[in-house]
């Protein structure tokens, strides 16, 4: 392990939790998985994949309503990970795939403008996590948090098994997964070192971390772990693979099960609900005011979190399903075509679209009056009313 910088990560990473109201402190590790007052106050930026730890996909901001023009674009390099967007800079993953090398690079949010890139040993689009001034991401089987203004590295921690998955951290703690099965990693962000580690099996989903519990899904379970030991809390099995990450919101644990979402209680895992099929499997989720949004392999749905309802859809014929965001009043749907489609989150109106021209697989951030898309092809474009 090496330690730099201590002093700052131990202010930036350990006081405050990413996307939760205020300064937390320590874990709670003595209560069950029911969601505190602060995890439902919702992230205050796009810090990780699920925009906060509890993988709501949503920001409480307003994106752009009317049309939508490219603002900006940057290039990463010939492929590109999903964007994080907090405190005026944008951090992706990015890499040259014929010289199998890799970069974390950070944007100046508002014009687009480089400020630093950092190489990586691998090529995986991952996605990095931002809170503190403190930027997290695993890279093989290294742990690292760099400073967010100048990509100084600040540590390393040898998580001793891949850690290549999506980062999600709270609390001072970071969460990675390996998304191929390797295993699920827990980083003390303050003691710079392995605080502990899960072998659930099977292809795992992003984390999200609640009321002091991790949620992840890995092949055909979903299971909750207590974030200060990484005890197994529960673990629900069921009859088709967890095909999404799993997202906190309103005292509930969503996930995608194949053609359905799944509502559950966070303290045993038991099902309250679950939503009304669609055609295909439901690969992303995001929630807001209520409403479970879905991206499925034949569109985009909207269900009531209250009786499973659908409330609307839309149909894509893109050959990769749609990722839906939200911000206030709108949804947000990313395609593979490369399209971004603007949605009257009542019902499902179309409200604008653009069209990057690039294949797109990755998850879009938000920020006030903003959209950011990473491309395949190796770009950024951020998109703002015009």
């Amino acid at each position: 392990m090496t330690r730099t910088r201590r002093e700052l990560l131990r202010i930036g990473g350990a006081a405050c939790s990413i996307g939760l109201a205020g300064c937390l402190g320590v874990l709670d590790g003595g209560n069950a998985g029911t969601p505190t007052a602060a995890d439902a106050a919702g992230p205050d930026a796009w810090r990780m994949v699920g925009a906060g730890p509890t993988g709501t996909r949503s920001l409480s901001v307003s994106g752009p309503r009317g049309n939508a023009t490219e603002d900006w674009t940057a290039t990463v390099g010939d492929f590109t990970g999903s964007p994080v967007v907090a405190d005026g800079r944008l951090f992706v993953v990015g890499g040259d795939s014929d010289e199998r090398t890799g970069t974390l690079a950070a944007f100046d949010a508002e014009n687009g403008d480089e400020l630093w890139r950092t190489d990586l040993e691998q090529i995986n689009p991952q996605t990095p996590a931002v809170t503190g001034g403190v930027v997290y991401i695993g890279d093989e089987e290294t742990a690292y948090a760099f400073d967010a203004e100048t990509g100084e590295e600040l540590w390393t921690v040898d998580a001793g098994r891949l850690v290549e998955g999506d980062a999600t951290v709270a609390n001072g703690l970071l969460v990675l997964p390996d998304a191929d099965g390797a295993g699920l990693t827990a980083i003390d962000t303050e003691n710079e070192s392995v605080r502990w580690s899960a072998d659930p099996g099977g292809n795992m989903t992003a984390a999200a971390i609640a009321g002091g519990t991790v949620y992840v899904g890995a092949g055909d379970t979903l299971y909750a772990y207590a974030a200060d030991s990484g005890e197994e809390r529960w673990a629900e099995r069921f009859l088709g693979q967890v095909t999404s990450a799993p997202a906190v919101a309103d005292g509930t644990v969503y996930a995608g099960v194949e053609q359905e979402v799944l509502a559950m209680d966070p303290d045993t895992g038991e099902t309250l609900l679950d939503t009304d099929g669609g055609r295909g499997n439901f690969r992303h989720i995001a929630v807001s005011d209520g409403t479970i949004y879905v991206g499925g392999d034949d569109g985009t749905y909207a269900f009531s979190s209250e009786d499973g309802s659908q409330q609307w859809s839309r149909s894509s014929n893109a050959s990769n399903p749609p990722i839906p965001v939200v911000a206030e009043e709108t949804v947000y749907v990313r395609e593979l075509s490369g399209a971004v489609v603007a949605l009257d989150q009542s019902n499902g109106g179309v409200r604008w679209t653009y069209d990057t021209e690039r294949q797109t697989r990755q998850t879009p951030a938000l920020a006030e009056g903003v959209v950011y898309v990473a491309t395949n092809s190796g770009t950024i474009e951020a998109l703002r009313e015009s």
